[in-house]
């Protein structure tokens, strides 16, 4: 595994951070994202993620071990791809960057090759764009859910 191949990429998010995260912890938001099997029975430092799904027709079990984890701001986690001793360091950090907007940053250090790091910059691309349109969409509706809810308490209050 070689530590000094580093990957960043970053998406703007027009939505909470409390959104984001939100969606960043959540086994079945996550999963639907990833289309995999994502499964943590507690989000918090310390505790293992599993990630399990068909890649080519061929069934993979990969884990996480969380290493930080900062509700709204932080989440690091140590990714070990099947059985194997080495990993790649991936942090995904939320960042305000305008009104109503967050730059989702994630960060990842340690991979077998340059190949493997070509690889992982493709997917992550792909990964935060899904991200962001999933991430977006439940703001959306969760804000027109409010404004749906404030006009209604608005019309009752003046009866």
């Amino acid at each position: 595994m070689d530590y000094s191949l580093k990957v960043q990429k970053e998406i703007e998010i027009k939505a909470s951070s409390v959104d984001i995260w939100n969606t960043l912890t959540s086994n079945q938001k996550l999963s639907n994202c990833l289309k995999m099997s994502v499964n943590c029975d507690l989000w918090k430092k310390g505790h293992t993620i599993y990630f399990n799904g068909f890649k080519s027709d061929l069934k993979f079990i990969d884990r996480a071990e969380i290493t930080e984890f900062q509700t709204d701001r932080l989440l690091t986690y140590n990714y070990f791809k099947g059985d194997s001793d080495y990993f790649t360091k991936l942090s995904f950090s939320i960042k305000k960057s305008g009104k109503n907007a967050y730059k989702l940053i994630l960060n990842g250090i340690g991979f077998l090759d340059t190949n493997d790091l070509i690889h992982a910059e493709n997917a992550w691309t792909v990964m935060l764009q899904i991200l962001k349109t999933e991430i977006e969409k439940t703001y959306q509706n969760n804000v027109s859910a409010i404004t749906a809810d404030s006009t209604t308490s608005e019309s009752t209050r003046n009866c």
